[in-house]
């Protein structure tokens, strides 16, 4: 029967596979609306690029959890470990990607003001842009009290 800790820990864990979908579903439907909008071809290729590039990070973050589980003792498997490691790690993998997200989220802001036609594509990533950071807040606040109590 698991102990208060790890049941503590597998919400956690379960908490942040749901927040990494959110952040998935997000690029994805930025991913699908792209080739629709009216835009720059170059600008395009370089959204399309990073969705790619942001999706891997997540998912490269996704493949972590069973690692964390291991090391929280949540899987009979594999020995418990110290997870600080792996949670530090976990936690610098989208940090970058989001950081990007947050210039890009600006930059197209800015865009949208000097030509009204990327209005559709401002508002795409913004509201897009906000469901991720809310999601990767949920992640880190979640990595930060494993990595307390692990």
């Amino acid at each position: 029967m698991p102990t208060g800790n790890q049941r503590q820990f597998s919400e956690r864990l379960l908490d942040s596979d749901e927040s990494i979908g959110v952040i998935l579903s997000n690029l994805a439907y930025i991913a699908k609306e792209l080739p629709d909008l009216d835009m720059d071809e170059v600008l395009r290729q370089h959204l399309v690029s990073w969705c790619a590039d942001f999706k891997q990070d997540v998912a490269n973050l996704r493949s972590k959890i069973p690692v964390l589980q291991g090391k929280l003792g949540l899987r009979a498997e594999e020995e418990a470990g110290d997870p600080g490691e792996t949670v530090k790690e976990a936690g610098e993998m989208i940090h970058g990607e989001v950081q990007a997200l947050h210039k890009l989220v600006t930059s197209l802001r800015d865009l949208a003001v000097s030509d009204p036609g990327y209005a559709i594509l401002s508002v795409l990533f913004n509201e897009s842009g906000a469901n991720m950071l809310f999601a990767y807040g949920e992640i880190m606040e979640n990595l930060s009290a494993l990595s307390r109590h692990g």
